[in-house]
């Protein structure tokens, strides 16, 4: 099944189409997928996060990462467009806890941009659990392993790894 057309709507129905037999979830995203997107090579970034530092684990990830070869962690974000540009050039994205319990749309936006996402987080209950095969689409880490978050990504999961979870959620195989 194709992951972004099934669960982010995209490409197979024109807005606001009504199917009086299937119930329409509106995922918050602010981009949509594009081409760039559907690349797996090309990608120099391990892995990405931008965000406040609003939580434990997004300071201990800014503190572990921001500035560490391989890693594009900051606090800072000028732009959508450079979000954007970041999350295109990076392998993984992380998906920290926020102020807000819930992560949901930022890993609608990692979706959306072809970066795998790394959950790091003890209690996050993925959306849409009982239809979606989470475990085959995401890396699920638990908060203690922020320390040794390169050598999981790059040991652990590995490249074959990496290319599965991707084609399951851009290619959907």
């Amino acid at each position: 099944w194709d992951f972004a057309s099934t669960v982010l709507g995209i490409g197979r129905l024109p807005p606001r189409t009504f199917r009086p037999y299937d119930t329409v979830i509106s995922i918050p995203s602010r981009f949509t997928v594009e081409a760039a997107a559907k690349r797996f090579h090309g990608r120099p970034i391990l892995a990405f996060f931008a965000g406040s530092p609003n939580s434990c684990a997004r300071r201990r990830a800014l503190r572990l990462y921001e500035g560490v070869p391989g890693f594009d962690v900051s606090s800072q974000i000028h732009n959508a467009s450079e979000y954007h540009r970041r999350m295109l050039r990076s392998r993984y994205c992380l998906v920290l806890r926020g102020s807000s319990h819930t992560n949901s749309v930022r890993l609608y936006d990692v979706i959306a941009h072809g970066c795998v996402p790394v959950v790091v987080s003890d209690d996050f209950q993925p959306p849409l659990d009982r239809w979606l095969p989470w475990q085959d689409l995401a890396v699920f880490l638990p908060s203690s392993s922020l320390p040794r978050l390169g050598r999981i990504l790059r040991e652990e999961v590995g490249e074959e790894r990496r290319r599965q979870l991707f084609r399951n959620l851009v290619l959907g195989e």
